[in-house]
């Protein structure tokens, strides 16, 4: 289904009117200015030289390198894994539109929506119970974590109280269906039959997507207790291992200082920003994953860990260092007192001393190199055993060289000796790394591949005045089969340049559409995105001018992009629309060039033809050879 029948074309238009492309992506991706247009990194596939470009002329995004591309809408719909009204609902909102027309949902989405409404009513639920004599307890124990009322009402804190059917109550008293709080992960089946709820007696932290709308809960318990944290399941609204805690509340922090700080607990997260320290985030309680390690490096600056102290927080930071070097970058590790928390450490030391602590982290392989020399008491030989596969590993020849000569002074031992050491290695495992590599690129180049629709057969065809167009009632047709396979192999890439330089031409400037509808049919155009393309802009220009005038009504550029992207009801034919405006400019006038472009569609056609027509000769399909022969004729006539 199209936007336009989704919702009203005109509430559609008014939220994009209001709402600047580069502004929506800069704050998933850190943009700099490369000509008119802005380039980052791809939010949606790991690369490390920017390939994603942002048209701030055209309101259009593309990545040249995974073919992801589209409008605002699209982004917001592939970021954040939002249906079209859910993404228009949301640009509404921050531009202070008021829809006067409630989008159309599919079942699916109509599903998700259930499940956005009963976690919102969750989340109030919780807060009102802290704010309850019953929530007296958990209220005292976050002000002995010396939380204010500020914070904890910023982050939206709760409790959920020791009933096994406080929101089953709840829900069937307020209209929440039961069957929205199982899909959200607030309610569990029971084996034997039945339901019960799945956050009892703990503290309550909401967890929120990117543009801070709640998609879960994490649970603290009070007392004693396994789990110590519990969090939500994955729904098809959470996934542990793609969101962080906080993003939303830290992102415009993390701008201003250049510096992401991650940490492992929710508590500390919430210490750090009641401190003032804004640009903090956390982990899920699990393992880091290569999307949420991509999502921090896409906001641009550095990333610095601060865990616990202890053994398993130093554990916890050599294992997410793995895991931030294969997202293509590395990471600064932060230390604190021995056995001190970071929660701990801002509470005791204040917020100055914590930042110092940020600036003198150190990078994480002098990090690691250090944990490994403690670890292995001062044993050169065994601490080289295991530093020297980490050096090894890095792709980077100048990069390795540098924590080369700065491990080799703090060991104690000659700069090319540990050089040999960690080349000897990497000739060894040659083959390990050459594979892993391999993999690597091996996923690249599927993400990284554009996909390009598969050509469609013959049709009918429309002829009209044509492009210099003679007089002359019959072409004489002459035929050679092998002539004919060998221009047809040589006419495919012109084709699809022409196609696609039509399209991109009628785009930029839709004038000239009102004669080219008459040169050329789009049933001529092979490229399925190309000729649906054309169909919807011959359409939206046959609304505008009446009875075939060909005078030019000076119809914008932006509204015509407009009408193809809410007509298009596929994501991958708008990221090819996208890809063709933001790519290089047109190498010449447009009514030049498209004049050129129609004579290459025609004459790939009738090359098409005469092909059809050779077969049809050798099974002596006489009525067919003759509508051939017709359109060839008519099809060479416009080609002068």
């Amino acid at each position: 289904m199209s936007r336009g029948l989704l919702a009203g074309r005109e509430g559609v238009e008014e939220v994009r009117s209001r709402t600047d492309i580069v502004s929506v992506i800069s704050e998933y991706v850190s943009l700099r200015k490369a000509g008119k247009n802005f380039v980052g990194l791809c939010p949606f596939h790991q690369e490390r030289t920017p390939s994603f470009t942002v048209s701030p002329d055209r309101q259009m995004f593309y990545c040249f390198g995974c073919g992801k591309g589209g409008d605002v809408f699209s982004f917001l719909m592939m970021k954040e894994n939002l249906t079209f009204g859910e993404a228009l609902r949301v640009l509404a909102d921050r531009a202070g539109v008021k829809l006067s027309r409630a989008t159309a949902e599919t079942g699916s989405a109509q599903k998700v929506q259930e499940m956005r409404k009963a976690l919102e009513w969750a989340e109030e639920k919780f807060r009102s119970v802290l704010g309850s004599d019953l929530g007296k307890e958990c209220m005292e124990y976050l002000r002995s974590r010396g939380l204010t009322q500020e914070v904890i009402s910023r982050f939206r804190l709760g409790y959920a109280p020791p009933f096994w059917d406080f929101l089953l109550r709840a829900a069937h008293h307020d209209g929440i269906s039961e069957e929205a709080l199982v899909d959200a992960g607030l309610l569990t089946r029971r084996s034997e039959g039945g339901l019960y709820d799945r956050f009892r007696d703990r503290v309550i932290f909401p967890i929120w997507d990117g543009m801070g709308r709640v998609i879960g809960f994490a649970g603290r318990v009070l007392k004693e207790g396994e789990p110590k944290y519990l969090n939500s399941p994955d729904t098809a609204l959470f996934h542990k291992g793609r969101h962080w805690y906080a993003l939303h509340l830290a992102r415009e922090g993390i701008r201003r200082t250049g510096r992401a700080v991650v940490m492992e607990g929710y508590m500390d997260v919430i210490a750090c920003h009641q401190y003032g320290l804004d640009n903090a985030v956390g982990g899920m309680g699990t393992a880091l994953t290569a999307d949420q390690a991509r999502a921090l490096f896409l906001l641009g600056g550095e990333v610095v860990l601060a865990y616990d102290s202890d053994a398993a927080g130093m554990q916890a930071a050599e294992r997410a260092i793995t895991v931030f070097r294969e997202a293509g970058g590395r990471v600064k590790v932060a230390s604190f007192d021995e056995g001190k928390d970071p929660d701990e450490y801002i509470r005791s030391k204040g917020k100055e001393a914590f930042e110092r602590q940020l600036e003198e982290a150190r990078l994480d392989i002098m990090f690691l190199y250090g944990k490994y020399a403690r670890e292995c008491g001062g044993d050169r030989v065994a601490i080289k055993e295991k530093i020297v596969p980490v050096l090894a590993s890095l792709e980077s020849k100048v990069e390795m060289g540098e924590f080369v000569r700065e491990i080799a002074s703090a060991m104690g031992v000659l700069e090319g000796d540990l050089r040999a050491d960690v080349e000897s290695y990497q000739k060894k495992n040659a083959k390990t790394r050459y594979e892993y590599k391999k993999s690597e690129n091996r996923n690249t180049t599927q993400h990284g591949m554009t996909l390009r629709p598969g050509m469609a057969g013959n049709s009918a065809i429309r002829t009209g005045s044509g492009i210099g167009r003679n007089t002359t009632d019959s072409v004489p047709i002459k035929s050679n089969t092998a002539s004919v396979k060998g221009s047809l192999s040589g006419q495919v890439a012109g084709r699809e340049k022409a196609e696609e330089g039509l399209v991109r031409a009628l785009l930029e400037e839709p004038d000239l559409a009102v004669e080219v509808r008459e040169w050329v049919a789009p049933e001529m155009v092979k490229d399925p995105v190309c000729r649906r393309t054309l169909e919807i802009i011959f359409e939206y220009v046959g609304k505008v001018v009446q009875n075939k005038s060909r005078e030019r009504p000076g119809i914008k550029a932006e509204t015509v992009l407009n009408f193809v992207n809410d007509s298009i009801d596929d994501e991958e034919a708008r990221a090819r629309i996208a890809g063709l405006l933001v790519g290089e400019e047109l190498p010449g006038p447009r009514e030049r060039l498209v004049k050129d472009y129609v004579k290459t569609i025609k004459k790939a056609r009738s090359l098409e033809l005469e092909a059809e027509l050779k077969r049809c000769e050798a099974s002596q399909d006489v009525e067919r050879q003759a509508l051939l022969l017709k359109e060839i004729q008519e099809l060479r006539r416009g080609l002068g």
